[in-house]
C-alpha cells in the first residue's frame, strides 16, 4: 500500500474558467508505490488515496475528474496529476474527447402506398356487373324475352409499389468514460425527446446503435453512437394503425357512388390513406419511447448544419 505524502500541492495546481466552464488541476505525491516498470504508474493512478475518474471536485461544483496521470520522481515515489472538467461539455469526463462524426444519406428499398407528394396510389379497375332486375330485351310487339342489364362498375383500391427512399444516418465515435452498457440499454430503440443535431420536432431521430470497446479494462471506452433520421424533417417515427373491416378484410374508406343510366352502383372504397387525413379509423401509433439525446453530450444543436 502506497503512502499519500501530500494532496493539493501548490506547485502544478491550476484553476481556469472559460465559456466551457471550470478546469482544475490537482497534484498529489505518493511514496512506496510497488510494482515493476509501467506497473508502478498504473498502481499510482489507481491507488485508493487517488480519486476515481468521474469523482466530483472537492471544492469546485460542477466539475469531475476527467483524466489522471503519474510521473516517477524517484524509487517508488510518484507525482499524480488530476484534471477536472465539466462533464457536460465536449471533452469533459463524461463526454471524453470530441466525437468524430460521420454523416451520410443512402437509399433503401421500401414498399409504399403513396407517391412522393403523399397522394395515395389509387388503382382503378372497370368491369361490368349484372343488375338484378329483369328487363324486356326487345321492343317488337309480341317478343316477351327478358334478360339482365349490364352496368359498368368501377372499383378502386390503394396500390403498392417498391421504391427507393432516402435514409440519413449520423454516426458519432469518441473515447469516453461513460459506460456503453448503460447508455445502450437507455437509448437504443428510442427517439429524441427534443431538438437533436438540428432544430425540429421530437421523434425525428431513432437511436439504432450504441457499442463500445475498452482498451484499458473498463476505465475508458471507444464508443460508437448511430442515429437514423426519419425520411423527412419535422415528421415523427410513427406507425399508422388502420381499422380493418372484419367482414370484408379491407381497410374502409369513403364509399363512392357512380351513377350509370339512373342506376347507383356502390364501388369498393378507396382504402387506407383517406383516413390518414382524419381521425376516424386510424391510430397514429408511436412505438418508441422518447429520450433526451442531449444528455449524451455528443453535439450542440446546429453545429453540423
Amino acid at each position: 500500500m502506497a503512502t499519500l505524502e501530500s494532496m493539493d500541492e501548490v506547485q502544478g495546481s491550476t484553476v481556469s474558467r472559460s465559456l466551457d466552464g471550470y478546469v482544475a488541476t490537482r497534484v498529489a505525491t505518493l511514496s512506496g508505490v510497488g510494482g515493476n516498470a509501467d506497473e508502478k504508474q498504473y498502481n499510482a493512478i489507481n491507488d485508493n488515496e487517488i480519486p476515481n475518474v468521474g469523482d466530483a471536485h472537492p471544492n469546485i461544483p460542477g466539475i469531475t475528474l476527467a483524466r489522471k496521470s503519474a510521473v516517477a520522481l524517484g524509487e517508488g515515489i510518484f507525482r499524480v496529476t488530476m484534471e477536472y472538467t465539466d462533464p457536460n461539455r465536449s471533452g469533459g469526463a463524461g463526454a471524453g474527447s470530441p466525437a468524430q462524426v460521420t454523416i451520410g444519406t443512402t437509399v433503401q428499398e421500401q414498399l409504399v402506398t403513396t407517391d412522393a407528394s403523399g397522394e395515395p396510389l389509387v388503382v382503378e379497375y372497370k368491369d361490368n356487373v349484372e343488375i338484378t332486375e329483369l328487363i324486356q330485351l326487345s321492343a317488337t310487339p309480341g317478343d316477351t324475352s327478358v334478360g339482365f342489364r349490364l352496368k359498368e362498375r368501377v372499383r378502386r383500391i390503394t396500390g403498392q409499389a417498391q421504391v427507393f427512399r432516402p435514409l440519413t444516418t449520423i454516426v458519432f465515435r469518441r473515447r469516453t468514460t461513460n459506460k456503453p452498457l448503460l447508455e445502450s440499454m437507455t437509448y437504443v430503440g428510442t427517439t429524441n425527446e427534443r431538438d437533436f443535431v438540428v432544430s425540429g420536432d421530437a421523434a425525428q431521430w431513432l437511436c439504432t446503435r450504441i457499442d463500445g470497446t475498452s482498451p484499458d479494462g473498463g476505465q475508458t471506452f471507444d464508443t460508437t453512437y448511430e442515429f437514423v433520421l426519419f425520411e423527412k424533417f419535422n415528421q415523427a417515427w410513427q406507425v399508422p394503425v388502420l381499422f380493418v373491416d372484419p367482414d370484408t378484410g379491407e381497410v374502409p374508406g369513403k364509399d363512392e357512388a357512380l351513377q350509370n343510366e339512373g342506376v347507383i352502383i356502390k364501388t369498393k372504397p378507396i382504402a387506407g390513406t383517406l383516413f390518414l387525413e382524419e381521425t376516424n379509423g386510424v391510430l397514429p401509433f408511436s412505438p418508441y419511447i422518447d429520450r433526451d439525446f442531449g444528455d449524451l453530450n455528443l453535439v450542440n444543436v446546429g453545429d453540423l448544419i
